[in-house]
């Protein structure tokens, strides 16, 4: 049953709207409640969304390995996202400083 959804969605059925939506929370890890820097996001989907998302990732992953430089994180693990845009924005405010930013 489960395989005949999947293949019916592979063949052009429209995916249940349910699997694409996820539920986004915050939970506290330690210290300052007031601090943003202490909490976790974390994303709830469905599990068949789950199921079903896992090998289209897996084959993404497999296909991008040794393709991604080393400055990009998407799909990559290990690598996050949030880790690149700190250090961008921690380099433009350096540049910022010294004087070798120009705004557009």
């Amino acid at each position: 049953m489960i395989r005949s959804m999947f293949q019916q969605i592979v063949n052009g059925e429209q995916m249940p709207d349910e699997w694409k939506q996820a539920h986004i929370t915050s939970i506290f890890k330690k210290g300052n409640r007031k601090t943003c820097e202490n909490y976790r996001v974390i994303s709830v989907i469905a599990t068949m969304g789950r199921v079903y998302g896992k090998p289209i990732r897996n084959k993404i992953e497999e296909n991008i390995e040794g393709e991604m430089g080393e400055k990009q994180a998407g799909f990559t693990v290990g690598r996050s996202i949030m880790d690149y845009i700190q250090a961008n924005s921690n380099s433009r405010d350096t540049m910022e400083i010294s004087g070798t930013v120009r705004d557009r």
